[in-house]
């Protein structure tokens, strides 16, 4: 998929167009057109943004291609605020975050466009908002429908970086600053553990320093920038020594130009050791101004911390793309905006709601063949994982009705012939009627289980126990359950029967009846339940 990421810079528009591989990004070609500021009439920001976004659509012109097109907002109209919401939701921190901005802001929220990036922690929430006026953005807006710019992604130089070192974290200190030197502004991006937590500005930058050149050398705005941009040095004091008398007055107007800056720095590097605990323990330069000749060694004896030069490039080394530092410092902002442009991107984007825009193309070629190919994939593999419970379960259909023609045929459920035949058109009434014929089995296993379980000889030994001493025979014995029983006695000798009889009628334990037939010598005992 090809993509162009755009840097909108008050001094140049800056273009790099590459190929997005999945996540992987190749560079093919880089472009910087200068903006003819003499020629802008009044020089107001609404004019700048019209020069800026001409020199896009003349480039988008040339282009016979589909792309994607990612820009940054000018930043001099864009604000940001940073929250730690105590939730674990990225819904409830998303409906939280309209009263939290409205609280920050000098100006009612309903005046202003805004888009979030929220990224879910432990226990809470991190968001980055970057806030626009309406009046403003209306403006801008406008002029991009004008000249017929459709960008995907309308981004803020902040959600860049952020999101840059939040997915580069383990190539960064603890706490740093990263401080991009434009044209007309110096912004200082500072972060802790990866996460951006502040933001600032200064009006300090490039065109201060040309201005400054083209007052005191009484030469033309222009001579000056080229001068800036081939010859400007800093020294250190330690550097003095080394060099003649007109280097350095020049180094003195340089030291005393951009000293302010200095003093933001600081100011703003010892509010970042107040807010978080911890000092920042490195500066990175980037921008166009950055390239001034040993602003690193400068800046180093300047400030408490250690500086270095940015390297946006530094991951992805392309025969495409200079090697040039300067080059590379200069190009950061949009090698950034390339490198966040992968799917997993949690970069801010403002064209939402109603400043939705339809892109040239919303889903690249490419992409959409690598994605048709894998839903071919996934839809042939669901096939055959139909097809084969389809066989599964016809295989398990047809024992099913082998096992209910085998039940059907069985003697023992006497099912009628008719009943047999209608059974495929009427199932119920053929189950219905196994059902009643099972409750039927069910009930005679219950009458089997009662009879094992009762004890028939209870009564025999409650007998025994009491005929126990005299001299007589069982002759019979019978019992249908624990109460009901008849017992039969013989004995040689009459007495023995009557004497066992008076006893059993004088028996306490349990009532018995008895009948003796005493020509026959026989003694009839026989009970009743529960009597």
């Amino acid at each position: 998929m090809r993509a162009i990421s755009v840097d909108l810079g008050n001094y140049s528009v800056k273009f790099l167009n590459y190929n997005i591989q999945k996540k992987t990004i190749q560079f093919i070609e880089s472009d910087e057109i200068v903006i003819d500021l003499e020629h802008i009439e009044d020089g107001s920001q609404e004019s700048i943004w019209s020069a800026q976004l001409e020199i896009v659509k003349s480039y988008l012109e040339e282009i016979d291609y589909e792309y994607q097109l990612l820009l940054n907002m000018p930043s001099d109209i864009a604000t940001s605020r940073f929250f730690h919401l105590p939730v674990k939701s990225k819904k409830k921190a998303s409906l939280m975050l309209p009263f939290k901005v409205e609280e920050d802001l000098p100006y009612l929220l309903s005046d202003c466009h805004f888009a979030e990036s929220i990224v879910l922690e432990k226990e809470q929430c991190h968001a980055i908002v970057s806030i626009v006026k309406k009046e403003s953005f209306d403006i801008f807006f406008d002029q991009l429908k004008a000249k017929s710019i459709l960008p995907k992604v309308l981004t803020t130089e902040v959600s860049i970086f952020s999101e840059y070192v939040s997915s580069n974290e383990i190539s960064f200190p603890e706490s740093f600053a990263i401080i991009d030197i434009g044209h007309d502004s110096t912004n200082g991006y500072f972060f802790n553990h990866g996460k951006i937590v502040a933001n600032h500005t200064s009006y300090l930058a490039g065109r201060s320093i040309t201005e400054v050149i083209s007052k005191n050398y009484n030469i033309s705005m222009e001579e000056a920038a080229l001068y800036k941009h081939q010859n400007a040095f800093l020294l250190t004091e330690e550097q003095y020594e080394q060099v003649n008398e007109n280097q350095a007055d020049f180094a003195r107007l340089m030291d005393k130009t951009i000293h302010p800056l200095i003093s933001e720095i600081r100011r703003w590097e010892i509010g970042f050791r107040v807010q978080n605990g911890i000092p920042v323990q490195e500066v990175f330069l980037c921008g166009g101004s950055s390239n001034i000749k040993n602003i690193q060694n400068y800046l180093q004896s300047q400030l408490p911390v250690k500086v270095s030069l940015f390297d946006s490039f530094q991951k992805m080394e392309n025969p495409n793309i200079d090697t040039d530092h300067k080059f590379r410092r200069k190009f950061a902002v949009g090698s950034l905006l390339s490198q966040n442009s992968t799917q997993s991107s949690k970069l801010i984007n403002l064209l939402k709601g109603d400043y939705a825009l339809q892109s040239n193309l919303d889903l690249p070629l490419q992409s959409a063949a690598f994605i048709s190919t894998r839903v071919l994939i996934i839809s042939l593999l669901i096939s055959i994982i139909f097809g084969i419970d389809a066989l599964f379960s016809s295989m398990a259909n047809k024992k099913a009705d082998s096992q209910i023609t085998a039940l059907l045929k069985n003697p023992t459920i006497k099912m009628p012939p008719k009943m047999k035949r209608n059974t495929q058109k009427k199932p119920k009434a053929t189950l219905n009627r196994l059902k009643r014929i099972e409750k039927s089995i069910v009930q005679e296993i219950k009458t089997i289980q009662s009879s094992i379980s009762t004890n028939a000889l209870k009564n025999l030994n409650d007998i025994v126990h009491v005929v126990s001493g005299y001299n007589v025979e069982l002759h019979e014995f019978s019992s249908i359950n624990d109460g009901d029983f008849s017992i039969t006695l013989h004995s040689k000798e009459t007495a023995q029967l009557e004497e066992l009889e008076q006893t059993i009628k004088s028996y306490k334990g349990r009532k018995f009846f008895t009948d003796l037939i005493k020509d026959k010598k026989i003694l009839t005992i026989s009970g009743v339940e529960g009597k």
